[in-house]
């Protein structure tokens, strides 16, 4: 040791140098490393605390509603109808007639089973006995019944003893699939903590991420950062809406009368993000090929379909995002493979993936 001041030493040039590269050995490889495989050990070997045994799918029989119908009406159309696994809407927004037999109640259980109603494009549900159509009850994305509530992305009915058949109408917006699932109540209890547990996760993880991405940006006074940490948000956004977690922000509750507005700014609100980000990094390398005047076009296209997120129905607002899309995506999918080709740029091998 050598003493530079009274109160002050330091190492060696040599052990200095060797205990620098044990801390960055450490920092840059061996920590993240450890972190990544002991994850990837968790998620394949280990037990998961909210695991549950699934519910049974059941078997429905569908009438899409071209003219209003009463309960009964519904009920004998309904009969004779082919039973299917599930029902693919197709973007309509005509309310849907739906009844499917239930499962015999479980023996030895302490408590009655759960129908859910999973589809997150759902709007409302009601729900008649189908033997005697006596109603069980209503629900609304604000509202609900003591039996039928929201629940995870959908709804669910809960009664101490199921009817063995059910008549439903629900209405939806978007590509919706109706499904209907039976489960036990402890399963599903389960599988509500696995749902509201990773909605959390997700939240956390990419709001920490954001932030830490804009301190970062005040520090070295990078606008490239800031528009980095909102592009990271709206993918939080659009990845909860394909997961059914879109319902929610920060466990607080999306209200009602926001959600397909908000559904469809996301989307273009996160396109305009990704073309900003990507003419931000590669504009001069593009300037000299193809694609610039293709981008620039895509970049102008993407104001009226701002103004069509917000005066349109859902309904008819996803075909126009994602024909744009699709066009804009080709576009910058080309620009970097131009890219890639010409000048073997890494950035933008590393924004492809």
């Amino acid at each position: 040791m050598h003493f530079t001041s009274p109160g002050r030493w330091k190492l060696p040039g040599l052990a200095q140098s060797a205990l620098d590269l044990t801390f960055r050995t450490f920092a840059y490889y061996l920590i993240p490393g450890a972190i990544g495989i002991v994850s990837l050990v968790a998620l394949l070997c280990w037990d998961s605390q909210y695991v549950s045994a699934g519910g049974a799918a059941r078997p429905v029989r569908v009438l899409p509603e071209t003219a209003p119908l009463s309960p009964p009406e519904a009920a004998a159309r309904l009969r004779h109808a082919r039973a299917l696994p599930h029902f693919d809407t197709h973007l309509s927004d005509a309310p849907v007639w739906f009844r499917f037999d239930t499962l015999p109640r479980t023996p030895g259980a302490t408590a009655g089973d759960i129908v859910e109603f999973p589809s997150r494009h759902a709007l409302d549900v009601a729900c008649w006995d189908g033997a005697t159509l006596a109603p069980l009850g209503a629900a609304t994305r604000a509202r609900g019944a003591p039996t039928l509530s929201a629940a995870k992305a959908g709804f669910a009915l809960q009664m101490e003893a199921l009817p063995s058949t059910l008549l439903c109408r629900g209405r939806f917006a978007g590509p919706a699939r109706l499904a209907v699932v039976q489960w036990p109540e402890r399963q599903f209890d389960l599988s509500v903590e696995d749902y509201h547990r990773k909605s959390g996760l997700l939240d956390g993880g990419m709001i920490v991420l954001a932030l830490f991405v804009l301190i970062t940006a005040l520090i070295n006074r990078q606008p490239l950062y800031v528009l980095f940490a909102g592009w990271l948000i709206l993918n939080l956004r659009v990845g909860a809406l394909s997961a059914g977690w879109d319902i929610q922000w920060l466990g607080m509750m999306v209200p009602p009368q926001w959600l397909l507005p908000g559904r469809a700014l996301t989307f273009v609100l996160y396109g305009m993000s990704t073309l900003s980000l990507y003419q931000a990094l590669f504009r001069d390398e593009l300037s000299g090929t193809r694609w610039a005047i293709p981008l620039r076009v895509t970049q102008w296209a993407c104001l009226p379909l701002l103004a069509a997120a917000v005066a349109l129905p859902y309904g008819t607002f996803l075909p126009l995002m994602w024909v744009a899309m699709a066009v804009g995506f080709t576009l910058m999918t080309f620009g970097l493979v131009t890219l890639m080709l010409r000048s073997r740029n890494r950035v933008a091998g590393w924004f492809s993936t």
